[in-house]
């Protein structure tokens, strides 16, 4: 299994993603990297790489807000058990 970076943005158009894209092919290899713009997150997800730290240097140079988001899988246990119904 290969590890994936999720990472927060302020990346919120193509044109920025086309201006970042150079960059981000440099650092993790192209086709190696995807932007999700309508994700609330604006997530930028990043295959491979051991650190976040070179991609969130890059997006804050170049204005862009930017943050690990944490690598957790909820449990069920953190959920309210659905209501039943009752006929």
């Amino acid at each position: 299994m290969r590890n994936v970076m999720v990472l927060s943005t302020g990346v919120k158009s193509m044109l920025a993603v086309a201006a970042l894209a150079p960059a981000l092919d440099r650092l993790a290899g192209e086709g190696n990297w995807n932007f999700d713009l309508q994700d609330a997150d604006h997530v930028l997800r990043v295959i491979g790489v051991p650190s976040p730290d070179p991609f969130l240097r890059l997006l804050h140079e170049h204005g862009f807000a930017a943050a690990e988001l944490p690598d957790e899988v909820p449990s069920m246990s953190e959920f309210p058990a659905p209501e039943r119904m009752v006929s």
